[in-house]
């Protein structure tokens, strides 16, 4: 009887405990979607604005596409963890208004948690590089303060709300 001097197991990411996640705006075809994040465990979506006219004024597309992957990936039969993400950007997004309306969105989806992430300048040296005019030259980042009371309306709504980088892994 002869014994391999090693076996090698291929082991999927799961197996290995490594988690897969996704980041994306969900603005894609429900079945690539779908597919792409049946094979992650975590996904991560962006959601810049609730009202479709005023998404489709501030990123040129409307977020019917953005809405409906968010139902499916909330509707579909995989566990897995779904945690929105909203880029604050003063003038465009951060009304009381516009906040409670997507606090209401996730709740009645069942969602548990959202992630405030505020608005920075970090892409404007890049387009000066390239030659290009930075559109949020004069937006200014979010406060403590502002963000605080932004967290409390997802607060108020039972929703965890976690502000940058505090997203528990």
């Amino acid at each position: 009887m002869t014994y391999p001097l090693f076996t090698l197991h291929w082991l999927s990411s799961r197996d290995a405990y490594f988690h897969t996640i996704i980041e994306t705006s969900a603005y894609a075809d429900s079945r690539l979607v779908s597919e792409v994040t049946g094979l992650t465990d975590w996904q991560l979506v962006d959601l810049k604005h609730v009202d479709s006219a005023a998404h489709r004024r501030g990123t040129g597309v409307g977020n019917e596409q953005i809405l409906n992957n968010i139902k499916a990936l909330v509707d579909s039969s995989r566990k897995t963890r779904l945690v929105v993400r909203i880029p604050i950007v003063p003038g465009f997004n951060d009304s009381t208004e516009n906040l409670q309306s997507t606090a209401r969105f996730l709740t009645e989806l069942r969602l548990t948690e959202v992630n405030l992430l505020p608005f920075h300048r970090i892409a404007e040296s890049k387009y000066a590089q390239l030659g290009l005019e930075y559109a949020h030259a004069d937006t200014r980042p979010p406060t403590g303060a502002e963000m605080a009371a932004h967290r409390q309306i997802f607060n108020d709504t039972g929703l965890d709300c976690y502000v940058g980088a505090e997203t528990p892994l």
